[in-house]
């Protein structure tokens, strides 16, 4: 089930270009303090599994604490999650940093036909997200009314848990996954076909010819196949044979 689900979000992030992290509370109690100052970042663990198991009311009654000391566990989760928050700020401006230094320094060795293609690929590799970037919106010169209503349209056809669509449920409980998916990924592409449409009517006619000279001439994407897992042999498996069957 967990790896039908991961395939599902592969083809939604493919086709949509769409990615989004979303982080659910698990833990009960926590001040409103420590919910402004948490920082999150797929690379660093979120919390102090600890504390905040200690922070857990019906443990605290387990445990009998005082109020003075679950005072003081509250305290240092604050200070805990003020400090992962600034870390993760830090980290995120480093790696934004790398970033930036690294498209510079890839880009210096092509020659300007080639960067301009690059750059026409790129966004056309970001699909609708590009809309919703500044350089693509400065670009085009976008007001704050068609910025607003992009922003709506692309966040209400994404796939995320907020209001995109779901994994298909299959009618037929024996549907295999392959076929399920492909219609997933029909639907997604069926779906940002018709949000591509939304976006571009916003637009007057002179950013549509803006936009069209930003992304030049369709190019077409090799499909994106699964990454294999660490350590894993993905080759196609043989069939045993039989010793008693003869032949090599």
């Amino acid at each position: 089930m967990i790896r039908q689900f991961a395939l599902a979000a592969f083809v939604a992030a493919t086709l949509l270009g769409t990615s989004s992290a979303v982080v659910q509370e698990r833990t009960r109690g926590r001040s409103e303090q420590d919910r402004e100052t948490r920082g999150f970042s797929p690379f660093f663990q979120t919390s102090n599994a600890t504390i905040q198991l200690l922070r857990i009311p019906e443990v605290q009654k387990e445990l009998k604490l005082d109020a003075e000391t679950q005072k003081k566990i509250d305290d240092l989760s604050t200070t805990d999650s003020t400090e992962r928050a600034r870390l993760v700020t830090e980290y995120l401006a480093k790696l934004a940093e790398i970033n930036r230094k690294g498209e510079s320094d890839v880009l210096a060795l092509l020659a300007e036909h080639q960067r301009r293609r690059a750059e026409q690929i790129k966004l056309q590799e970001q699909g609708l997200r590009a809309f919703s970037t500044a350089q693509v919106a400065d670009a085009l010169g976008l007001s704050k009314e068609q910025r607003d209503e992009i922003t709506k349209i692309t966040r209400d056809g994404s796939f995320s848990p907020r209001g995109g669509a779901p994994f298909p449920n299959s009618p037929n409980s024996n549907e295999p996954v392959q076929d399920r998916l492909r219609r997933f990924a029909e639907e997604a592409a069926t779906r940002t076909a018709a949000n591509k449409e939304k976006i571009l009517s916003l637009l007057t006619a002179e950013q549509k010819a803006k936009w069209s000279e930003m992304v030049g001439e369709e190019f077409k994407f090799p499909p994106r196949q699964p990454r294999s897992s660490p350590g894993r042999d993905n080759r196609t498996a043989q069939p045993k044979r039989d010793p008693a069957a003869g032949g090599r």
